[in-house]
């Protein structure tokens, strides 16, 4: 049996993450009979039975390990202590029998897609050290391997120095949009670097999670002119949070949006899919709680939230795998975000020719809503060619 592994798998806690699980390896079982996956929580982590278990659910052969380090971001803190201690644990890790004999297990090694490449502080270069351990690993015990697409913003120079042999070593980098490709080829030009997308696109469709969504949203599934709505109050990462007076932009801008689309007789519904998300979205709800038209929704699995945005005529969005999850299910979309969340959010949407405003420059989100509709048959066009090109891309490189 054709054998690979993925690493790292990211936890339920933020739907978006784990919505790239199920796109790599709805992906990877293209190509392999089973799969090793390293999680991102180590045994003593709730989070780590619950993601294995639903992974489980839906695939067979699929063998999860626990991850060495501990790569939980809910405080500054914290993540700094696990860096630490991640640090301290590395040289051991590296000779450890039970992870190298995984590796050898495998015949190719995939690094899960995502923001990962990025640097610009100690904090991110630590953390750096802990997401290339898979690809050390793979080079000790001369394993090919591949990045599964990857988005980036700045990377200083320590990044640049401990990313470089790693990347030039690596069999494909694919990169998640054309802006990132393109400062990936400025930082890296020795590597293999190809324009893909994200692996969120190539979740497919479970006739069971149909039949699921329709039994735990009756009311939603028969709406017609429903709008979804994502709203985010983290900075990059989720570590930190938007200035106040961003925060205050978005609330003006989305009650602005509400208000003209009853007016059109659309209904909107709020949709939390990252529990982080959760305080600030119900207090933007609770301005419109009493009118029967504005609804909200609390759920994490992102094969329930694709069919929600499946069945909506647009999904306005902050959460970037909200965008995605929607459009992959041929839903239009319209992004809202802030500048330096980085090229992965203009550089998607952009690709496929779906609008998107920035915060700072006080978008009229109502007024994409047009552009949004008539430019859906290039959105789907552009990332069936997309897919297919990633598809022939990993067939040649593995």
């Amino acid at each position: 049996m054709k054998t690979a592994l993925l690493a790292y798998q990211y936890g339920m806690g933020n739907s978006g993450d784990f919505a790239i699980n199920i796109g790599s390896l709805d992906l990877l079982y293209e190509y392999y009979d089973q799969m090793i996956i390293i999680s991102k929580f180590t045994k003593s982590d709730t989070e780590f039975e619950i993601d294995k278990e639903y992974l489980n659910k839906y695939y067979k052969n699929i063998e999860v390990i626990e991850g060495p380090f501990k790569l939980d971001r809910s405080n500054i803190v914290g993540t700094v202590s696990n860096y630490i201690s991640g640090l301290v644990k590395y040289p051991f890790l590296l000779v450890s029998a039970s992870y190298n004999k995984k590796f050898k297990d495998a015949e190719v090694v995939f690094l899960n897609g995502g923001n990962l490449l990025r640097c610009n502080s100690m904090t991110d270069y630590i953390r750096l050290f802990a997401l290339i351990f898979p690809l050390r690993l793979a080079k000790r015990n001369s394993i090919k391997y591949i990045l599964l697409p990857q988005s980036t913003t700045s990377i200083n120079m320590l990044g640049l120095k401990l990313l470089d042999p790693y990347l030039n070593s690596a069999n494909t980098v694919y990169a998640r949009e054309q802006l990132s490709k393109d400062r990936l080829e400025q930082y890296f030009p020795k590597s293999n670097i190809e324009i893909s997308l994200d692996t969120a696109f190539f979740i497919k469709d479970r006739e069971i999670v149909k039949s699921k969504y329709k039994k735990k949203y009756p009311h939603l599934s028969i709406k017609k002119n429903n709008v979804c709505l994502t709203l985010r109050k983290e900075d990059i990462g989720d570590i930190g949070e938007l200035s106040l007076e961003k925060r205050h932009k978005i609330n003006e801008s989305i009650e602005k949006l509400i208000n003209l689309l009853i007016e059109d007789k659309y209904t909107v519904t709020f949709v939390i899919q990252s529990k982080k998300d959760k305080e600030f979205t119900t207090h933007v709800y609770n301005k419109f709680s009493s009118c029967t038209d504005v609804n909200l929704v609390e759920e994490y699995d992102p094969l329930i939230l694709r069919e929600i945005y499946r069945n909506s005529t647009c999904l306005i969005g902050m959460r970037l795998h909200s965008l995605i999850l929607a459009m992959s299910a041929g839903t239009p979309v319209i992004g809202y975000f802030d500048q330096k969340w980085g090229h992965k959010n203009p550089g998607t949407l952009g690709q496929y020719k779906m609008p998107y405003g920035f915060i700072d420059q006080d978008p009229d989100l109502h007024s994409f809503l047009v552009n949004s509709f008539e430019n859906k048959e290039i959105m789907l066009i552009e990332i069936e060619k997309t897919k297919n090109k990633l598809r022939s891309s990993l067939q040649e490189s593995i």
